[in-house]
């Protein structure tokens, strides 16, 4: 299972990685369940690789929650080479990554719509 309800507004997602090639490891997402003002919305935090059984998960989870991924939130400088896959599933999803690094890797993330975050966030925006 790569899937797990932590908590009825949260879920954990898991995949496997191989880092440079060489190490085998996991990557660890989550989905938040949000509602500001009152309307219910998804935060896909860290995106880990996008399996066909994250993918279901996914649809599954926006399905059950009647509420959809509107944000990608990139914590980690690492995550970003999931990025593309992850705004290929959410297009309309408002991207933020953890330094500008993660758009200088993955340039075709630049051009995605960001949420803006407000005059105290030195959150860098895709």
């Amino acid at each position: 299972m790569s899937c797990w309800t932590l908590t009825p507004d949260v879920t954990l997602l898991q995949s496997s990685f191989k880092f440079l090639g060489l190490v085998s490891s996991k990557l660890n997402g989550l989905v938040i369940k949000i509602e500001p003002a009152g309307r219910p919305l998804l935060v896909l935090v860290n995106p880990p690789r996008l399996t066909a059984e994250i993918r279901s998960g996914l649809q599954r989870l926006e399905a059950e929650s009647e509420a959809k991924i509107e944000v990608i939130l990139n914590l980690g400088d690492w995550h970003h080479f999931t990025l593309p896959d992850a705004l290929a599933l959410f297009p309309a999803a408002a991207v933020y990554v953890a330094s500008e690094r993660n758009v200088r890797k993955q340039p075709s993330i630049a051009s995605q719509p960001a949420a803006e975050a407000g005059p105290s966030s030195s959150v860098p925006r895709a």
